[in-house]
This record gives structure tokens, sequence and C-alpha cells, in this order.
């Protein structure tokens, strides 16, 4: 059994001391998650080696994977355990290109471009048995908006059979004239309600793509490197909490009427709107430019007691092309489940405490004897 979960002090025999409690029942069959692979690919290169590269195709399945599961309480002494029980199927392309575009005796140019393409990630099984129980996991809405108010919104929907990652909510259609949210009804029964939920994003990535610029001139290099991520979607949670009044006034904010303004569709919201929909869900594909470096290679005697000198300028994070209105559009492959652990099947979600990326500027100088 594994203790954790700090929840305050007690004074005892004179001190304090902390106070923990149990976060898991015991399990001694826990073994090491198994993982197989098949990948065929192709090396090639072309025009007198001008152009170079590599394609693969590759398929991977992940079984026993840990996974911390609800078991009922009694007769196990708490309500949570870490489990061998789950698989994972997931498959894609990769392709590498290096291209020599010009190759002189005091200047060159190359390039090389990266693209990954998934094809496949799927929630095979999540179902098995603790200590006798039979445990169905089938499907189920994880992970939450968390407080005020918005803890039992959940956010993603798990499903055995299913791509992991996807994201569900109400559809949104339009804010009447007087500041209702107006929401799809998805089963047509006139009312809205939880079974009115739908599938509207999915929080893992389609492409990944990088385009790497090489260049020289005599004792200069040069080197430009953009990323694109693309196909994903971010439960933006400072939209879901702060564009609607009902949390406004939670968070005892000024009610003006500028603030009272959702600023996806411009119009006044009353205070019943406080609900997750699908405008609180983007798409978050990006184009960046991650890094670019000048760099001056001094020309040395013979008599130096140095092999190379380099003085570089640099910077990371210059600038993100995206339509996302968060802080930062990079994908989220987990999130905390259960407050225990980072789950991977929680993948999408930008939480409120997310820090921005820093923009940084160095220069630096390589010193080789």
């Amino acid at each position: 059994q594994r203790m954790g979960h700090l929840w305050g002090n007690t004074y005892y025999n004179g001190i304090f001391v902390p106070l923990y409690s149990p976060v898991s029942n015991s399990n001694p069959n826990l073994k090491w998650e198994k993982k197989g692979e098949f990948d065929f690919g192709i090396d090639f290169s072309i025009f007198d080696k001008k152009l170079t590269g590599s394609f693969d195709y590759y398929s991977r399945t992940a079984t026993d994977l840990l996974y911390q599961y609800y078991v009922p309480v009694p007769p196990n002494p708490f309500w949570m355990a870490w489990l061998n029980i789950g698989k994972i199927k997931s498959s894609g392309l990769e392709l590498s290109l290096n291209y020599n575009v010009i190759k002189k005796s005091d200047f060159s140019y190359g390039i090389t471009l990266t693209h990954s393409h998934n094809l496949k990630n799927t929630l095979v099984s999540l179902s098995g048995t603790y200590n006798g129980t039979l445990l169905q996991y089938g499907t189920q809405d994880i992970g939450d908006m968390g407080s005020p108010g918005m803890c039992c919104a959940t956010l993603v929907r798990s499903e055995e059979g299913k791509p992991i990652g996807q994201l569900h909510a109400y559809v949104f259609n339009e804010i009447d004239e007087n500041g209702r949210m107006l929401l799809a009804d998805q089963n047509g029964d006139a009312v809205i309600d939880y079974r009115d939920q739908a599938i509207v994003g999915n929080g893992l990535p389609e492409y990944l793509m990088g385009f790497d610029n090489v260049i020289t001139y005599k004792n200069w290099d040069l080197n430009i490197f953009f990323r694109g991520v693309l196909g994903h979607d971010l439960v933006n949670s400072y939209r879901g909490f702060y564009e609607v009044p009902y949390y406004i006034v939670s968070y005892n904010l000024p009610k003006t009427a500028a603030n009272m303004r959702n600023t996806a569709t411009g119009k006044l919201l009353n205070n019943s709107s406080g609900v997750l929909t699908s405008i609180d869900i983007e798409n978050a594909s990006f184009i960046s430019l991650d890094n670019i470096s000048l760099g001056y290679n001094f020309s040395l005697p013979e008599s130096s007691q140095f092999s190379k000198i380099r003085m570089y300028l640099g910077s990371n994070n210059l600038f993100y092309i995206t339509r996302y209105k968060g802080s930062d559009p990079n994908p989220r492959y987990s999130d905390n489940i259960y407050r225990t652990y980072d789950s991977p099947l929680l993948p999408g979600i930008d939480r409120r405490d997310t820090w921005p990326r820093t923009r940084s500027v160095t220069l630096g100088a390589n010193v080789v004897f």
C-alpha cells in the first residue's frame, strides 16, 4: 500500500508531525509494461548524394500498461489500485529528407525536412480483474475543468476501441437576445443534457514537422529552424472560466459590459451561461520559428593553443503562427488524473496554471583546445 497526500499536521509528543493517507492499495503482481514494434523503412540517396533521406512505417503495441483504477471499497481498504491492465496500438509514417541546395568552397546551403504522420492511436482495452473483481472499462468520461463550478464538467471521452484523446463538450450554436447560450440538441429529444455532448476535437496532433536551414559563408554560419504541429485541439481553460459572467462573479472580477461580453461572439452573456462548449475547444495547429543562431568561426594561427573558437548569437521561441487564443498552442500529451499522476489518456487540456514559454537570447562562445 502506498502512502501520500499530505493532509496537514498534528501535534504529537511535543512536535508537529505531518499526516499522510493511503493513495492506492497494494498489488504484489505489478510488472513491467511490454512494448512491441514493427518497423519497415527505406533509406535512399540520389542525384550524386545531393538528396538523401529515409521513409519509415511503424506499428507499435503496448500491453500490460500501468493504470490507476477505481476499485470497490470494501473489500479493498482504498478506492484506487495500480494495475497492469491496458493495451494501446499506434501506427504512423515518418519521412526525413536532406538536400544540399548549394555546396561551394566558400558558400553552402542545406535543408533538412522531417515529417511524421500519426495514422492511428487507439485504446484497445483497459478492462481486467483485481482481487477477483471484474473491472469493465468500456466508455468513461474523464478529466475535469476544476473549481469553481466546473469540477463535474468532464473533458475527455475515453473508450475502448476508439482513438485516444477525444475531447467532448456541448456543441455551441449561438447566443440569444437574452444572453443565454443555445446548444445543439444532438439526440432531438428537445432537452439539453449530458446526452447532447459530442466529440468536438482530439488532443493528439496528426502531423509533426521540422524544417532546418543551414547556411555557411566563409567563416559565418546561420541556422534557422522552423517547427510545425498540426491537427490537434486544446481545451482553453482560460476561456472556459473567464469568458462567462458566472465565473466572473465567482472570482469577484469587475462586472462591466466589456468583460461580460463573450469574445468569440461579441454578444453579452447572462449568469446562466456557465457551461463548457465547443467554442472553448480550439484548433491549436501552429508553425513556429523555434531557433535561429548566427555564428562566426575565427581563423586561428597554427601556433594557437586553441583548435577552434566560435562566437554565436542565438534566440529561441521567436514566434508562433496559430489561431489558438491561449498562451501556448503546443500539445499537452497528458494531464493529472485523480490528483495522483499524469495520465496519457488525458491529452489536450490547457490548464489555467500553464506558463507561457520563455523567449531567450543567448550570446556565447565555443572554445576547443
